[in-house]
């Protein structure tokens, strides 16, 4: 699932750079990025905790996963409040760009079992 969802990212960042599409900011959307960021990284620390305890790998890369929600919503935040708050409009695909990166790197520790 980290390919599949970096190659959506790249793609929705490709289209935005090349169109000079500007994201559309609103104040709701700035205020969900905040709320998910509070309430994913503690779902990411229990999941990571007890994963590890019990010894699940699945749970572990779901951990991940939900961290890399994490990381998605914070360049959300960024990206578009920069956009809404500055009208620099390249910020928030560019930050997408580096997200799918993460996301590439993510999904091959997964796939070689690494779990740190």
């Amino acid at each position: 699932t980290f390919f599949v969802l970096a190659g959506y990212v790249f793609y929705e960042a490709g289209e935005k750079l090349l169109r000079q599409k500007p994201p559309k900011a609103t104040w709701w959307g700035l205020a969900i990025a905040v709320l998910s960021i509070a309430v994913m990284i503690p779902l990411y620390r229990a999941k990571y905790r007890v994963g590890r305890s019990i010894g699940s790998e699945s749970l572990v890369a779901d951990a991940k996963e939900t961290l890399a929600c994490v990381v998605l919503s914070f360049v959300l935040l960024v990206g578009v409040g920069t956009n809404y708050f500055f009208a620099v409009w390249w910020t928030d695909p560019v930050a997408a760009v580096a997200i799918a990166l993460y996301l590439v790197k993510e999904g091959w520790e997964t796939v070689r079992g690494d779990d740190d």
